[in-house]
């Protein structure tokens, strides 16, 4: 038994690609996406040792990533419909042969790539200012980002 549905992930893709043209809600969603991502380097990049507020700085770092990609998310979770009424997405995709197993991992693919990307970031920037002043590192500045910046952010994914 495969975890992947080929013709399901082809049939979502086809979907989504229709269904992105530049509205107005898709564009902030990106945009509030994007502003909360950059926003949550500032927090995350400085290490633990560094920093004056320690775990409570990080912390908001993180709920402000994890914000940020729940933006992200929310285009393929929702939709608009006439007269300005928001529906889930398996409202629409119950007539469609699609899983909800298939549009999670379909959700899945759409940002892992960005949570890896954003995690290797994070860790290269708290080794590179470890180096800098000359203080080792904790555990914690690498195990923090591996879970609250890629795990987690990859667990809100199955959270429809």
């Amino acid at each position: 038994m495969h975890l992947e549905d080929r013709r399901q992930q082809e049939l979502l893709e086809k979907f989504y690609q229709e269904e992105t043209t530049y509205f107005p809600n898709h564009v902030l969603w990106q945009f509030f996406s994007i502003f909360f991502i950059i926003l949550s380097v500032i927090p995350n990049v400085i290490p633990l040792r560094e920093s004056e507020g320690g775990f409570v700085m990080t912390t908001y770092g993180y709920a402000i990533f994890a914000f940020g990609i729940s933006f992200r998310l929310w285009r393929y979770g929702s939709y608009m419909e006439t007269g300005n009424v928001r529906r889930s997405i398996l409202h629409l995709l119950k007539y469609a042969p699609v899983e909800r197993r298939q549009l999670a991992l379909f959700r899945l693919r759409k940002i892992w790539k960005l949570c890896l990307v954003y995690t290797v970031v994070i860790i290269a920037a708290r080794c590179g200012i470890c180096q800098l002043t000359h203080q080792g590192m904790m555990v914690w500045d690498v195990a923090g980002p591996v879970l609250f910046s890629f795990v987690m952010p990859l667990l809100l994914v199955f959270e429809l």
